[in-house]
């Protein structure tokens, strides 16, 4: 049995859930959960990235925890699709992910995490396109993720990250992937300042489930801008623009465009909301809040897919900083 249209076909389904991509036009993706959005906050400004922030410093901006006085970070999230509907998948999709940083002699941060996409069950088919299998197949993905930060000075700082993974789509493969990025940050006055984050990631070799497949990381490039502005210590806004581009692989590449407003309120409260415009069917809209408490913060984001093959999604954060 030819094996090779059932894991391209899997590739597919996964990332039409995933990101609202249509099939016909991504077959050769691989590892889509990379693409899964890993922080509440940013998905509800518009499932933006490199953002200033004060959680999730790993899966959003490892550099931003320079800006405040946490030595030691914890996070936890979990995201939610509502799959659409077929006649070919069972259950639900669900993502989980957890990171630890902690930051020592202030210029340097060392972090650890951990990522999990699965919940599927791909039914089993005897037409002759799936290579005549009735064998139903549970697809996952994980991934162990390290990075190292550091401070040159007030305004600038770098990041590296590296990951390994497994996929399995009823066969095994392995992959690294590896990400570098740099953060500055402008002061305006007391009350206002200028992010600009840049990061080339998810970089690595091609990894294989047999000597003759191969599939290439979704390897991007992203750039953000985001201005803060703190209004008497009791009214705080942030609004944020950035764009990402997938130049890998050639076959599928993809842009997006992304931005997002956040309200706070007294340092406790926070609404957000934003929009991501994106080729091949990747557009959404975006809404969420957050509350922050003695250290703790609990972020909520929902996305909303524009295409009709898109899966809308649900996202939870806990943070603790100390």
């Amino acid at each position: 049995m030819n094996t090779k249209p059932i894991v391209g076909a899997l590739f597919a389904l996964a990332l039409s859930i995933c990101s609202g991509v249509s099939m016909q036009a991504q077959v050769s993706r691989g590892l889509p959960f990379l693409e899964t959005p890993t922080d509440a906050r940013a998905a509800a400004m518009g499932n933006v990235t490199l953002t200033k922030t004060d959680r999730n410093y790993l899966y959003t901006n490892p550099a931003s925890i320079f800006n405040g006085d946490a030595k030691l970070t914890i996070t936890a999230g979990g995201l939610m699709f509502k799959t659409p509907k077929s006649d070919m998948v069972a259950g639900n999709l669900m993502f989980g992910a957890a990171s630890l940083g902690y930051r020592f002699l202030d210029r340097h941060v060392i972090y650890a995490g951990f990522r999990y996409q699965g919940g599927m069950k791909i039914k089993g088919s005897t037409n002759d396109q799936w290579g005549l299998s009735k064998k139903s197949t549970s697809p996952f993905d994980w991934a162990v993720d390290m990075g190292y930060a550091f401070k040159f000075n007030k305004m600038f700082a770098a990041y590296a990250t590296g990951s390994f993974i497994q996929s399995y789509t009823g066969r095994v493969a392995y992959a690294g992937a590896f990400s570098v990025g740099a953060n500055c940050l402008i002061p305006i006055s007391a009350e206002s300042d200028i992010n600009v984050g840049a990061r080339v990631a998810d970089f690595g070799a091609p990894f294989y489930y047999s000597a003759k497949e191969a599939y290439a990381l979704p390897t991007n490039a992203q750039v953000t801008l985001d201005y803060g502005l703190a209004m008497n210590n009791n009214h705080k806004l942030r609004a944020v623009v950035g764009g990402k581009y997938f130049f890998l692989p050639y076959r599928a590449q993809l842009l997006q465009a992304n931005v997002g407003v956040e309200y706070t309120l007294f340092n406790i409260a926070s609404l957000r909301a934003g929009y991501q415009f994106g080729s091949k069917d990747t557009s959404l809209w975006s809404v969420g809040a957050g509350v922050a408490l003695y250290g703790a913060k609990l972020d909520c984001g929902y996305m909303k897919s524009l295409n009709e093959f898109g899966a809308d999604r649900f996202m939870l954060s806990l943070s603790f900083d100390y």
